[in-house]
């Protein structure tokens, strides 16, 4: 699994009213671009269904699902996809002290290994392949 050391950032830190992207957003996608580029990441091919899990350490004040769309939006830019072929996708907050929240992540390309990766998380491995 891949992890980057970064506060995942809310939507509403993102965005003020419908449209205008607030400072904290475009220093996020700078700063997870930045940390993206040194992550060796599966190839996908253009249209390929892909499944990925993510692991947001955050506050327990976050939404479980706040933190998605800013990173998986920059994920999908590295991975040069859309993230309407995102087939599945595993969510789970872990509470984290302020100074060590991250992003775990893992991207997947057959079914069986996305949910052979849940099935380890969910007995206590902790996380394994990506």
């Amino acid at each position: 699994m891949h992890s980057i050391s970064i506060k995942p950032l809310s939507i509403n830190e993102a965005y003020k009213g419908r449209r205008f992207k607030t400072p904290a957003h475009k220093l996020y996608c700078n700063q997870v671009e930045i940390l993206l580029k040194k992550k060796r990441l599966p190839k996908v091919k253009e249209k390929e269904p892909i499944y990925i899990v993510y692991r947001f350490h955050t506050s327990a004040a976050q939404d479980y699902d706040n933190n998605i769309k800013c990173f998986q939006d920059l994920l999908m830019k590295k991975l040069k996809t859309d993230d309407r072929y995102i087939f599945g996708a595993h969510i789970e907050k872990i509470i984290a002290k302020r100074g060590q929240e991250k992003i775990e992540f893992a991207i997947f390309k057959k079914k069986e290994k996305f949910l052979e990766e849940i099935k380890i998380l969910h007995h206590g491995g902790g996380g394994g392949r990506s």
